[in-house]
Order: C-alpha cells, then sequence, then structure tokens
C-alpha cells in the first residue's frame, strides 16, 4: 500500500485550500456583510454589528471550509484515489482539526520568533523589516501546514485509516 507522500498532501492541500479560501472570503465576507447591512438598519450599536457580522463571516468561512475539504478528499491525486469508507463532514471535520490544531501550535511559535527578530530589526534599521518578517512568517508557515496535514491524513478518523489505491 502507497504512503501519503508529501506530492500527495500538497496536491490534496491545494485543493482543498484554494476552494477554502475563495469560496471563505467571498460567502464568509458576503454573509457578514448582509448581516452587518441588516442590523445596521435595525438600528443596532456598532459593537453588535461588528461583532454579529464577524461571527457569521467566520461560522460561513467554517462551513466552506468543510465543504472543500469534502471536495478535495473524494478527487484523484498525482494518480491516486484515497480510501476511507465514505467521506462524511465527521471525517472531515476530524481531519481538519488533526491539522489544524497541528498547524497553529508549531506555526504561531514560529510567527512569534521571526516577527520579534524583525521588529528588533525594525526598530533600529526601519518599519520595511516589519513587512519582511510578515511576508517570512507566512512563508515559513506553508511547509509547518503541509507537514500537519501530512500528519493528519496518516492517522485514523472516525474508526477509518485513509489508503491510497491507483486509479
Amino acid at each position: 500500500m502507497t504512503q501519503i507522500d508529501y506530492k500527495i498532501t500538497l496536491s490534496i492541500w491545494w485543493a482543498w485550500g484554494w476552494r477554502a479560501i475563495v469560496g471563505g472570503v467571498i460567502l464568509g465576507g458576503l454573509g457578514g456583510g448582509v448581516v452587518g447591512f441588516l442590523l445596521g438598519l435595525l438600528g443596532a450599536g456598532i459593537t453588535v454589528i461588528v461583532i454579529m457580522s464577524g461571527v457569521t463571516g467566520l461560522v460561513i468561512g467554517m462551513a466552506v471550509s468543510l465543504w472543500a475539504g469534502e471536495v478535495a478528499l473524494s478527487k484523484t491525486h498525482c494518480g491516486y484515489e484515497l480510501r476511507m469508507g465514505t467521506v462524511d463532514y465527521k471525517k472531515v471535520l476530524s481531519i481538519w482539526w488533526s491539522f489544524y490544531w497541528r498547524g497553529i501550535l508549531v506555526i504561531l511559535p514560529v510567527a512569534f520568533v521571526i516577527g520579534v527578530i524583525f521588529g528588533i530589526i525594525a526598530a533600529f534599521a526601519g518599519d520595511g523589516f516589519n513587512t519582511v518578517g510578515g511576508v517570512l512568517a507566512v512563508l515559513a508557515s506553508i511547509p509547518i501546514s503541509l507537514w500537519a496535514l501530512k500528519t493528519a491524513l496518516s492517522k485514523p478518523h472516525c474508526g477509518d485509516s485513509i489508503k491510497l489505491r491507483r486509479a
């Protein structure tokens, strides 16, 4: 049985990620904007509008991310099909959470260290280094998120392990 390698992981990461980002930003932003607009018409305070719009956008974004995961995990990647019984939202949520907490656990300290280093440099050399630090933190998050997804895909979810089969 073929193991999930980084080439397959990258294919899944991209198939999941672009759908989640584009769909989440568009639908989450629209949903949050509509809720904010309606609350404004009803005379709600600015704090209520901001909180409810943000929560609405977040919930819609999460729903889109789960849908994107279900679609990505149902596709063929690098000539292999992923086999794990039925791909349902419970399994997708399990994989997503396994991927998410591992990524956050490593990305936050790495981004913090990069931010501190480039913040100190920026204090002496100029504000342009803050931008460089931000870009490096985002770039550092890519291999970390690939590792987190590969690790999550290698674990059993809802009693099923993911197996690869030639398409």
